[in-house]
């Protein structure tokens, strides 16, 4: 490139830059977004939207990152791709309350929080709930073995979920959380977003609801 002498000890130098790096043009273009599966956080090239297919699963109607990465290895040689996580929620606002469940103890022994509802993605808000324990399965305070319960959500579009024999022991195979899911994605009305499962240890009497 052109040199000149500017003063004693001062020179200019002309650079190229109108041309970029080999080792740019190498990794293409980057796509970074959720996908169905791969490695997360973890930068990987693909040659081919097949290849994006297998290591990073189909794309669906919920993210865009996939789409575009197979758009552009249609035309292209390669492209990096990071897959990211951490999409277990979404904004609490007041048309999202929390549905808080409680079980409580005899003789107004009082009660301890069993867990947290909120309403899924795809919900317009929940706008009643009904919960009642089966009378024919309360156990006595300090034993909360046989407790069961049924719950019923509703939502603003009137889509309602309804469950029947929920059981409070995590062991169990109708384990409430276990029957509404834990991701905001789910197709319940509402999901687990907390528990607290050693809390029937203190408590074994009804079990309630409130928004």
């Amino acid at each position: 490139m052109a040199e000149r002498f500017v003063s004693p000890g001062v020179f200019t130098r002309e650079n190229d830059l109108s041309f970029l790096p080999q080792g740019i043009a190498e990794i293409g273009g980057a796509f970074i977004g959720p996908t169905a599966k791969g490695p997360a956080f973890v930068p990987t090239i693909v040659e081919s939207a097949d290849e994006f297919r297998t290591k990073f699963g189909n794309p669906n109607t919920d993210f865009y990152a996939p789409h575009a990465a197979i758009a552009y290895l249609q035309d292209a040689a390669r492209a990096t791709v990071v897959r990211v996580l951490g999409l277990g929620g979404f904004p609490q606002s007041e048309h999202n309350p929390i549905i808080v469940m409680a079980v409580s103890g005899a003789a107004d022994t009082g009660s301890v929080t069993l867990g947290l509802i909120v309403p899924t993605r795809n919900t317009e808000g929940v706008t009643s709930v009904a919960l009642a324990t089966d009378s024919s399965s309360i156990g006595a305070s300090g034993n909360s073995g046989s407790i069961n319960f049924d719950l019923n959500i509703e939502n603003a579009n009137a889509i309602t979920s309804s469950f029947t024999g929920l059981s409070v022991v995590p062991s169990s195979p109708s384990y409430w959380v276990k029957a509404l899911g834990e991701s905001p994605g789910g197709s319940k009305v509402g999901y687990a977003v907390l528990a607290f499962p050693r809390s029937i240890e203190a408590f074994g009497g009804a079990v309630t609801g409130t928004v």
